[in-house]
């Protein structure tokens, strides 16, 4: 099952790369790992930095965290 989830990030991932919105050598499947990992964290560990029921906190949370980390 958690193979199936880390294999649904795998387009998407492409057409990031594709936009030039991430780093062309990023491995899919262990970034799509990591993606999962902190997605299931996101929504069974509470927060003590940010409000996780604010859409706009957890959007800025993630961009800062996850899309720079993918990004040249």
């Amino acid at each position: 099952m958690f193979g199936r989830w880390v294999e649904f990030w795998f387009p998407f991932l492409d057409e990031a790369r594709a936009r030039g919105e991430i780093r062309a050598d990023l491995d899919f499947r262990q970034a799509s790992e990591w993606i999962m990992r902190i997605l299931i964290s996101l929504v069974t560990v509470p927060s003590i930095t940010i409000d996780l029921d604010d859409e706009a906190q957890v959007r800025r949370y993630v961009e800062d965290h996850l899309v720079r980390g993918f990004r040249d």
